[in-house]
């Protein structure tokens, strides 16, 4: 205790030194030594620290690079289940090298079915996506020196899951305009009742006789369109059934599509039917295609899609003879004297017959019908590109690798004697050198140089040949 003269006194009432004026006592704190962190822990920490820092600064940079791309999908998938299908964060992560770590971590957010291979991913980044639709600034149709801003594109996120077909509510502003003038009178349904064949208000229409040019038998299907049930007379509906029956009521639609449309009543430089392939007898020679009976070949009227805003394969540049086409029309999954081997249901997962439960429809169903093994490129031949049915199995004619090898070993020899030839005054020098001393090369490695060049050049000639056929 503190005395009244300002000494302390313990309790036995001992006296200890006063303090200084000014003094007093506080509270005291005891500093005790911190544990120290393993260096093994430091080290973690640290990477840890690193990777967040890594990822997260990458995952901006992802979503500020496509911030307009993912605000399309969110929008467009909102209170859908399009995200059990595919992972618009994934698609865009698989293009990009850099970011490995990033792509493991998401992949642990999404279930399998939701992946798509790399391949997949290239095709739908390449291919599809600048292909969405959004508002934008594009030159006036009559005055290209002036903008206009209207909709362009064609891709949304129920294209890309559930089916490429357009429906009376997919607020398609071309689609719509020409829903309200279209002759004849079309009518289509909402996508939510698309599989409900009393509302979809499909289009069909009946087998068409067998018809006959310089004896060549052909198929045409216009005027064999059947109008809608109670609809009237002039009212048709605006896309087949979207099921893999369907094939003869896709093949009116198409040919329609190629010749103009429906009933239609302008001019047209070639008239499309379906034919028989051709082929000599060949097993692909039963296969069904379009063909020009004017034999212009004109296909303008298919790619007229300001005409045909329905032609939704046009509008994603797929050609009326596309193996994804064909190989449904015909029924078949493999052609003959063609270098396709396509699903023939294909075209089914594409306009969505096959949607339900965790299988998509539209484009992720068809790229999921695919094989895994299968390129980008391949996805590019087997969509975009036109069928060669008048295309033999070995393109380059009889293989005749016994005559390619021969070539290669005359090649050869024919090489070694003119090397010879022109390293002959070279030995020669090198030889009076040796025999001054001013040398130690033999003058016979110039044509041992010559030589083993040469026997190289006939190897690699008789492996490749070898591997020509």
């Amino acid at each position: 205790m503190i005395k009244s003269n300002g000494t302390m006194a313990d309790a036995a009432g001992s006296v200890a030194p006063a303090l200084p004026p000014g003094l007093q006592i506080s509270r005291i704190r005891l500093h005790l030594p911190q544990p120290q962190r393993p260096l093994w822990a430091s080290v973690l920490l640290l990477f840890l620290w690193a990777l967040l820092l890594a990822v997260g600064t990458t995952l901006f940079s992802l979503w500020f690079g496509n911030r307009e791309l993912i605000a399309w999908w969110h929008d467009g998938s909102l209170g859908k289940p399009y995200n059990r299908y595919m992972s618009i964060w994934l698609v865009l992560s698989q293009g990009n090298g850099g970011i490995t770590a990033l792509l493991q971590l998401l992949q642990l957010f999404y279930a399998r079915n939701s992946r798509l291979t790399d391949a997949q991913a290239a095709f739908m980044r390449q291919k599809l996506l600048p292909l969405r639709r959004r508002m934008a600034d594009v030159p006036k149709p009559n005055d290209k020196t002036k903008l206009e801003r209207r909709q362009v594109g064609i891709l949304t996120p129920d294209q890309l899951c559930d089916s490429i077909l357009l429906f009376a509510d997919d607020e398609d502003d071309a689609f719509d305009a020409w829903l309200q003038k279209a002759v004849p009178k079309r009518k289509a349904g909402l996508r939510a009742d698309k599989d409900d064949p009393t509302r979809a208000y499909l289009l069909s229409f009946a087998e068409a006789p067998q018809k006959s040019k310089d004896g060549e038998p052909y198929w045409d299907y216009t005027g064999q369109e059947q109008p809608l049930e109670g609809e009237g007379a002039d009212v048709f509906g605006v896309y087949p059934q979207y099921k893999a029956s369907g094939f003869v009521d896709w093949r009116g639609c198409i040919q329609s599509w190629a010749n103009g449309g429906l009933r239609f009543s302008g001019t047209r430089k070639s008239y499309w039917v379906w034919m028989r392939s051709g082929g000599q007898g060949a097993p692909g020679a039963d296969m069904l295609v379009l063909k020009d009976l004017n034999g212009v070949n004109d296909e303008s009227l298919w790619w007229d899609v300001a005409a045909q805003p329905d032609n939704v394969l046009a509008r994603y540049g797929i050609p009326m003879q596309s193996p994804l086409v064909i190989a449904f029309v015909n029924q078949t999954a493999y052609f003959d004297k063609v270098y396709y081997d396509i699903d023939a249901t294909a075209f089914s997962n594409l306009v969505g017959a096959t949607r339900s439960g965790s299988s998509a429809g539209g484009w992720v169903g068809l790229l999921n019908g695919f094989s895994d093994s299968n390129s980008s490129d391949d996805f590019q031949n087997q969509i975009f590109k036109d069928v060669d049915y008048n295309r033999s199995l070995t393109p380059d004619g009889p293989c005749q690798r016994g005559l390619k090898i021969a070539a290669a070993v005359s090649t050869g020899l024919f090489a070694t004697i003119t090397a010879s030839y022109f390293a002959y005054p070279k030995a020669e020098a090198i030889e009076r050198a040796l025999a001054a001393g001013k040398s130690r090369l033999s003058p016979y490695a110039v044509f041992g140089g010559a030589l083993i060049a040469s026997l190289l050049g006939v190897g690699l000639g008789v492996s490749q040949a070898a591997q020509s056929c």
